[in-house]
């Protein structure tokens, strides 16, 4: 026997996406360091698997999700092709979806998340 407010298990959510926007350097110092804004739509999938450990039932389910992006990076561009980048960036999500699956809600998806990043940039001639 189980209790009702035991949830079903979330086994794997899946956010493969794509974006295109456009941005502009706000701030740039010899070349070498620029500060960048930018703003971008985007499109996601949502796909969550579950299963309900109790009863072994399991279920998957799919949702397409827009959305908006807004980033500020700082670049430091040590040779004429290569720098190193990091940024922060905000993710908006107007109708926040709730997945379900077997209608029972396995993963909601919150309305705004903030993302941190860093790597290399590579700029193109």
């Amino acid at each position: 026997m189980h209790s009702a407010n035991v949830r079903r298990r979330l086994d794997l959510l899946v956010r493969p996406s794509a974006s295109a926007g456009i941005g502009a350097i706000v701030l740039g110092v010899h070349h070498h360091v620029t500060l960048a804004f930018r703003v971008e739509a985007g499109l996601e999938l949502i796909a969550v698997t579950g299963h309900d450990p109790f009863t072994g039932a399991s279920g998957h389910a799919e949702r397409w999700s827009f959305g908006f992006q807004q980033g500020l990076d700082f670049a430091w561009i040590w040779s004429a092709p290569l720098g190193f980048v990091a940024g922060v960036e905000a993710n908006e999500t107007p109708f926040a979806p709730a997945i379900d699956v077997r209608r029972t809600v396995a993963a909601r998806i919150p309305w705004l998340e903030i993302a941190a990043d860093a790597g290399l940039r590579v700029l193109w001639p």
